[in-house]
Order: structure tokens, then C-alpha cells, then sequence
């Protein structure tokens, strides 16, 4: 069935102290991801899947590659394969609503390798 209330979407538990909600399609998964302050995944890249994030409450710091962005609800981001990225919630906890293609597995973290670079972006991200 083609449509989803989170209420009814298993619960995951992904990279740090992410909750994922996550439903899969044929060639693309999306889900909604619940993070707590300053608990995010490490810097990491997807070799196989592009991402796109859209912030629905609270706020995020993410490094995106050579960039770093404050991230607030409305704001969209889409991270190329191969590109590495790292966040860091600043609120209390935030939720934002991620889409990869392809679909895989099913899991948001399934393409999930360290970046080589990983205390780098660690120190540029909590040093700003």
C-alpha cells in the first residue's frame, strides 16, 4: 500500500542514538529520523546511494563536503554518493525526513562506510 503514517512504520535503530522510521520501494526508500542532541553518526559516505534530507524540526549542523551549514525545518539537502558528511544536532533532539535511492535493504545505514578524513570533520564540526 502506497501510503504511511510513522505511527504505523516499525521503529529502527540506526548510527548513534538515530531512530529511523523507514519504509522501502522498489528503487527508492525513504524514512523519518528522530537524532539527539549532539549523538549523530561519524563522518561517513555512501559509495552506492544518494541521499536527500529535509529538516522538519529542530536544528542541525551538518559538513557536506567542503561545506558546513546550519540546518533548520524547510531546509533540503542533497548528498551525492561519495560525498563526505557529518551532523550534529543543536537542539534537544531533531527530525528530518531522508530519501536514498536505491533502495537496497531497506536500512537508512546500509551503505554506511567512515570517511578517510573522519577526525578532520569531527574536529571541524565541533570545533565551530
Amino acid at each position: 500500500m502506497p501510503f504511511y503514517n510513522i505511527e504505523n512504520v516499525t521503529q529502527r535503530k540506526g548510527q548513534g542514538s538515530n531512530v529511523n522510521h523507514v519504509v522501502n520501494g522498489e528503487l527508492m526508500k525513504g524514512g523519518w529520523v528522530i537524532t539527539q542532541e549532539k549523538k549523530d553518526p561519524s563522518p561517513h559516505f555512501h559509495p552506492n546511494e544518494e541521499q536527500y534530507m529535509l529538516i522538519l524540526e529542530g536544528r542541525i549542523k551538518m559538513v557536506l563536503g567542503d561545506e558546513m551549514k546550519i540546518l533548520k525545518s524547510g531546509d533540503l539537502v542533497h548528498i551525492p554518493r561519495n560525498t563526505p558528511h557529518c551532523a550534529m544536532t543543536l537542539s534537544d533532539s531533531a527530525k528530518f525526513f531522508a530519501v536514498k535511492s536505491p533502495s537496497g535493504n531497506g536500512r537508512l545505514d546500509q551503505d554506511f562506510v567512515l570517511a578517510e578524513n573522519h577526525d578532520e570533520m569531527l574536529s571541524r564540526i565541533l570545533d565551530s
